[in-house]
């Protein structure tokens, strides 16, 4: 073929496809199809026409590469706890092969292994939630599962209901199990892929809330891919949200409520749950409470105690998410020696509490705790265990320290509490600014 004919040809192609001036067809010479993930999710267009894309930012983020990450005496060092809800129950958790078991024992078991972290849900922004699980065999009776949230409250996760496998849903306290049978987008019981709970599996759910946005469940294929195997919808279906509330713990769970029976175990080995899409600097709806004490006077050589945060387990009637971290702290002293301040994460008894704001903040306030602390000797030096900062000043001295963009965070989950001392080798007056910054 001739270059002259490759060019008519050319020619000819876009006047019929419309693109050369004063060409009376108006259809576009490339067309392209609607972009989608694998769960059939559209991206979103900002009204000037941007494609708003965003990266999973972490809130949850635990691996099990050495341990179940319970032991030692540093409090502040663990990134998960553990909750028993029966006394004297057989329910624990073991280690093997960069894998945590949750185990129920022969006896009776309602145990809970969950992460300290809670994922940070933003409105208008999604939330991914990723856990690896092995359900390694079942039992009439006993109910196991690994997934997002709390099993007694809201949960959405995978695991057995007695013999039969499928997807808990647990929401504002009413459980529901789906068995794998009923599964409303793939049951993974043929094909390519079929699934094997016995074996170790990367599990997924994703969920927008804003009340009422679907709940989508999938797993991860041999073939790198993630497959959609049920979708929960509730928008214009229901009179109230399905979860009640967003923010949430990972956690694993085991119940055996009477009996005995096998040591029935669940293993995961990565926890991890994030936001969608990039953020300023908090959320629009953070709090920051500000508290304030001037002209306190330390006797001394004795380390006092010039305040005590807590962050309340139970909120408005619920269960506490939200993380409560230490922002800026302001101190004067005026004395006659140098002061040393320290913070500690728990460690305190007693004290009169009261509410910050009750109805608006998560934060208790004392002034009159007393000190509980453990320590041990490492390198001949005494470590204090729920220590987690120090700093020192003149005997006429100030300083703002500000961990709001900076530094290590020093943060009080639900039911922790962080308290802020003073010492001096003689009689000294403190003021003291505490500015914290409440993640909503």
């Amino acid at each position: 073929m001739s270059y002259s004919t490759v060019l008519f040809n050319t020619y000819q192609a876009l006047v019929s496809a419309g693109q050369l001036l004063g060409s009376k067809v108006t259809k576009p010479l490339f067309t392209t199809s609607k972009i989608s993930d694998f769960a059939g999710r559209s991206p979103f267009v900002s009204v000037f026409g941007a494609l708003v894309t965003g990266t999973r930012l972490n809130n949850i983020n635990i691996p099990f590469i050495r341990g179940t990450g319970l032991g030692g005496l540093t409090e502040y060092l663990r990134s998960v706890k553990e909750v028993t809800g029966v006394t004297n129950a057989t329910g624990q958790v073991t280690h093997a092969n960069e894998v945590l078991y949750t185990e129920s024992g022969t006896g009776i078991a309602d145990y809970e292994f969950i992460s300290k972290a809670t994922n940070r849900y933003i409105t208008g922004h999604g939330n991914e939630v990723f856990h690896t699980m092995i359900f390694e065999s079942a039992e009439a009776g006993v109910d196991n599962g690994i997934g997002y949230g709390r099993k007694d409250t809201d949960f959405i996760g995978f695991g057995y209901n007695g013999l039969v496998f499928g997807i808990w849903l647990i929401l504002r306290g009413v459980r529901t199990h789906i068995p794998q049978d009923d599964w409303n987008t793939n049951k993974l019981k043929s094909g390519k892929f079929i699934l094997d709970p016995t074996k170790e599996n990367i599990s997924g759910t994703a969920f927008g809330w804003l009340g009422v946005a679907d709940i989508i469940f999938y797993i991860q294929a041999s073939e790198n891919d993630w497959i959609v195997v049920h979708r929960h919808r509730t928008a214009n279906i229901d009179n109230k949200p399905h979860l009640s509330d967003p923010n949430q713990p990972i956690s694993t769970f085991v119940e055996r409520l009477s009996g005995s029976g096998a040591n029935i175990r669940t293993g995961t080995s990565s926890w991890y749950a994030g936001t969608v899409g990039n953020r300023g600097k908090g959320t629009g709806s953070d709090k920051a409470p500000l508290i304030e004490r001037d002209g306190v006077t330390i006797p001394s050589n004795t380390e006092t105690v010039l305040l005590s945060i807590r962050n309340r387990d139970i909120f408005q009637g619920k269960p506490n998410s939200i993380r409560s971290r230490y922002g800026t702290l302001t101190l004067v002293t005026d004395g006659n020696k140098s002061v040393k301040f320290k913070v500690y994460l728990n460690g305190v008894t007693g004290g009169t509490w009261d509410f910050y704001d009750e109805p608006l903040s998560v934060t208790e306030v004392s002034t009159t705790t007393s000190l509980n602390l453990t320590s041990t000797t490492v390198g001949g030096i005494l470590k204090i265990n729920e220590q987690v900062g120090s700093t020192a000043l003149g005997k006429a001295d100030s300083v703002r320290l500000n961990l709001f963009d900076s530094d290590v965070v020093i943060a009080a989950y639900p039911n922790d509490t962080i308290t802020i001392t003073a010492q001096s080798q003689n009689t000294s007056e403190i003021d003291i600014q505490l500015r914290l910054i409440e993640e909503f």
